[in-house]
């Protein structure tokens, strides 16, 4: 096959699948995502889940372990990067990026009001006031959300169990949240799949959330709607 039949197939291939992802964003957004399937998530457009990675404009996430789950967010488009050509993959998450990654992948309608005082300079306050009209977030207190705060591991918990509307579980799975306020969220964490702790029995609930890490939560929390 010469190089520009081959370039055609390609760019057709690398069409079908930005539509079937486009169809996919729409319907979550105009349905509740249940977990509780056991289907893998949406590839990367173009490969198998175990086969190469399609083209992507980010230069600094070849050493990721979660190469594949970025691309898969950028395709989605969740997250375009910190900037043109990066990715930023070690980076913590702060809580107005993640309001926003939640925001996009719910299609989350326009907020009603106002919900918090310290979000005012955010680039990210009209995702924060949608997040926090669905019910994912109460802010940090009284009417703050602490936008630039990054995002701890027990947090993301909580954020994502009540995004996907995790089902309450009894089980106890890991040692090191006992007393944690979001225990319950995290063992509801756990029983879906979605993490399987920090290590034999861990959680580590104060640690930070990485942007890789909230790649692959989301691929995870998305291939078990």
């Amino acid at each position: 096959m010469g190089n520009n039949s081959l370039g055609r197939l390609l760019k057709r291939r690398t069409l079908v699948w930005r539509a079937a992802l486009l169809g996919l964003v729409v319907l979550v957004g105009a349905s509740t995502v249940t977990l509780g399937g056991g289907d893998p998530p949406p590839p990367p457009p173009g490969a198998p889940p175990d086969g190469p990675i399609p083209d992507h404009p980010f230069t600094d996430i070849g050493s990721s372990a979660f190469t594949r789950e970025i691309v898969w967010l950028y395709y989605m488009g969740v997250s375009k990067g910190c900037s043109d050509t990066t990715f930023c993959p070690r980076s913590a998450v702060t809580r107005e990026q993640m309001a926003s990654f939640l925001a996009r992948s719910f299609r989350l309608p326009a907020a009603p009001r106002d919900y918090f005082r310290d979000d005012e300079e955010s680039a990210h306050e009209n995702d924060i006031n949608r997040l926090a009209a669905a019910g994912i977030s109460g802010g940090c207190a009284a009417v703050r959300f602490c936008p630039g705060a990054a995002v701890t591991r027990e947090q993301m918990a909580s954020f994502l169990a009540r995004a996907f509307q995790l089902s309450a579980v009894e089980t106890n799975y890991f040692g090191d949240d006992n007393g944690s306020a979001h225990e319950s969220d995290i063992n509801r964490l756990a029983a879906s799949g979605i993490t399987g702790g920090c290590g034999a029995g861990t959680f580590c609930p104060g640690t930070t959330v990485t942007r890789e890490q909230m790649a692959a939560f989301l691929y995870r929390a998305f291939g078990r709607r």
